[in-house]
């Protein structure tokens, strides 16, 4: 059995050598129905694959309270963070998610929830067989979208101190420095995934000067003055834009 994808499909969610307009196009309708809450794992299961949340406290935005129950697909980032927390090796947990959805959801809601003591009756008395398996204690911040008909996505799942910048707030902090430097770049395109955000910029204004500030990156450095932005995923912490010389 294989999870069916409902929502959103990936070129809902996905840029592949786009333009910096098409890119800031789909990070403003993704920050529409951007929705991250925290929520105790008591309030988490999962079901055919889905991740239910259920009991969590609604959010308050600009737009008013969110509610913040409901369905939502897992993606492969967030997939990681499930296997980081409940310690479960994420190859298993990927393929139980694609072909045992069962087990998968044995596996994460046993972990989350813990079991129930166990007994058996033998000689008129009761008789403990299994001890009680505490559940997890902690809260998880869940980054998803919204669904619009169907499941949402669910982005990332993360411990709840982890502190939030979306793409859309490191590129437009890129643009604005570039600006206010004064030089002249060209956007030779852009790729966005469900983790990762590049921006690939040609600067000529600089090329005289990359003999001196590449120095040492290699032979190739100095001709190719361009560089990758590379903002973290959602599923880490403070991400922050890294540039490095595009091989």
């Amino acid at each position: 059995m294989t999870v069916e994808q409902t929502f959103p499909t990936p070129d809902e969610t996905t840029l592949r050598d786009s333009d910096l307009t098409s890119l800031v196009d789909m990070l403003k309708t993704q920050q529409t129905r951007k929705v991250d809450f925290v929520a105790p794992a008591p309030a988490i299961r999962a079901d055919e694959g889905l991740i239910i949340v259920s009991g969590a406290e609604a959010e308050l935005t600009e737009d008013g309270v969110t509610q913040v129950d409901g369905a939502y697909r897992p993606t492969s980032t967030f997939l990681n963070g499930i296997a980081s927390k409940l310690d479960v090796p994420v190859g298993y947990l990927k393929r139980m998610h694609q072909t045992r959805p069962d087990l998968f959801d044995a596996n994460v809601n046993g972990w989350l929830h813990g079991a129930r003591a166990k007994a058996r009756l033998r000689n008129g008395k009761h008789e403990l067989t299994r001890p009680a398996v505490p559940g997890k204690n902690d809260s998880y911040l869940v980054r998803t979208f919204q669904g619009t008909d169907g499941p949402g996505l669910g982005r990332a799942f993360l411990s709840d101190g982890y502190k939030l910048m979306d793409h859309l707030d490191v590129l437009m902090a890129i643009l604005e420095g570039v600006d206010a430097a004064g030089i002249h770049v060209d956007i030779r395109g852009c790729d966005l995934t469900e983790s990762r955000m590049y921006v690939r910029i040609l600067a000529n204004e600089i090329k005289a000067y990359a003999p001196t500030l590449l120095k040492g990156y290699g032979h190739r450095s100095a001709e190719r003055p361009a560089t990758t932005t590379r903002p973290c995923s959602p599923g880490s912490c403070s991400p922050t834009a890294r540039s490095a010389p595009v091989p």
